[in-house]
């Protein structure tokens, strides 16, 4: 599996699925993309596999073994789960309650300041490596844990992105044990993508209080032609839709926004860490324009884009293949025991890029590096 997955062929297959999706233009919402778009969408997929097949010659596996270091995996999830009930009662509410009990508006859960960050990057970080140690030596006790640690707090906080970053990560700490894809185990894929694409759209139609047939559903999404030709149900829209706007965002951007040329706004809004850019830096920038209000990410690139045009996008392809390359090639698989956490959740910062700039996002991030830092710690002579 080590030939078809790194993160650079990741990059070439995330960004090529929604390309693919995207021409079938199912929504009159979708602007035709720019020659000059697709040009810079090429030629980064050409440098990603060149980058891709070095990767692949500098690392010989990406596997390394979790059972090389001693961890109290139940101790540490029952820690986890009280600083997760001293977060609840600090904030005085929880999330998920104030769902169920239909509450007019949903305001993002904070936790206690800065210990809310590192707490929930580091559960996604200790998520993925309690799977990579089921992979390796399955047990019932550690499967009770695994599933208690990476399904209970994200959904009692409703946080999507760190059950997405998750799923992600543990899906590619799986595939990278495998010596081989079995047609058997892509069918398996094939089906569990659909059906969470299915409940995907029966939530996302739940929200709206609505069906397949209204008019407010199809008001959202804006079917074309080449859609009602096909004859098939409107509930199809809405993965599509949630997939393929982010590049029709990207496009409407560069159609109507005119670049600021500003290095400075680009380091902290493209580059820095949210963490760390909210208590230094304010953005005077406008928003970039959307296809609708009702789907508002845009890749890894919009921003850029707004700063520094076509320039600001190559400037931060440039940093994430260094990035990469750094987590990669900075420690080995033969004694970092937590070297497969790391990669795996570098793949999955990879894949969620297509949404928006998850460099910058420190909940999707920030996991990534908890790894090194676990590594150094349990190198140090206490």
């Amino acid at each position: 599996m080590k030939k078809l997955i790194n993160p650079f062929y990741l990059y070439i297959y995330a960004f090529g699925f929604v390309l693919a999706l995207y021409s079938l233009h199912w929504s009159i919402l979708l602007p035709d993309l720019s020659m000059g778009l697709m040009f810079f969408l090429i030629l980064t997929f050409i440098l990603s596999l060149i980058y891709g097949w070095h990767i692949q010659k500098c690392r010989k596996s990406f596997f390394s073994n979790p059972l090389n270091v001693s961890i109290n995996c139940r101790a540490k999830v029952k820690l986890l789960l009280l600083l997760y009930v001293i977060e609840f009662l600090y904030s005085k509410r929880l999330p998920l309650l104030e769902i169920l009990s239909d509450s007019d508006t949903f305001v993002h859960f904070g936790g206690i300041p800065t210990v809310h960050v590192l707490l929930v990057t580091y559960t996604v970080f200790f998520d993925t490596f309690l799977f990579h140690r089921l992979i390796c030596n399955f047990n019932r006790k550690l499967l009770c844990d695994f599933f208690i640690i990476s399904l209970l707090p994200p959904i009692l906080m409703i946080n999507r992105g760190m059950l997405f970053t998750i799923f992600f990560a543990c899906l590619f700490v799986y595939l990278f044990s495998l010596k081989s894809l079995k047609r058997k185990i892509l069918v398996y894929c094939v089906v569990s993508l659909s059906f969470a694409l299915y409940i995907f759209t029966i939530i996302g139609s739940a929200r709206i209080n609505d069906d397949e047939n209204s008019t407010v559903f199809t008001a959202f999404t804006q079917p074309s032609d080449n859609f009602k030709s096909l004859g098939i149900s409107n509930m199809f829209l809405w993965p599509y839709m949630y997939i393929v706007s982010p590049i029709g965002n990207l496009q409407n951007c560069i159609n109507e926004y005119q670049p600021q040329g500003s290095f400075y706004a680009f380091f902290w809004e493209c580059v820095c860490p949210d963490f760390i850019s909210k208590h230094f830096y304010e953005s005077q920038s406008d928003s970039p324009p959307l296809i609708s209000p009702t789907f508002n990410v845009s890749t890894m690139y919009t921003s850029a884009y707004v700063q520094l045009g076509y320039l600001g996008m190559g400037i931060l392809f440039i940093i994430q293949t260094f990035f990469l390359y750094i987590i990669f090639l900075a420690f080995s698989n033969k004694t970092n025991p937590y070297y497969t956490a790391t990669v795996c959740l570098a793949c999955s910062v990879v894949v969620l890029n297509t949404f928006a700039n998850m460099w910058t996002f420190s909940a999707i991030s920030f996991p990534i590096i908890w790894g090194p830092v676990s590594y150094l710690f349990i190198k140090i002579k206490w």
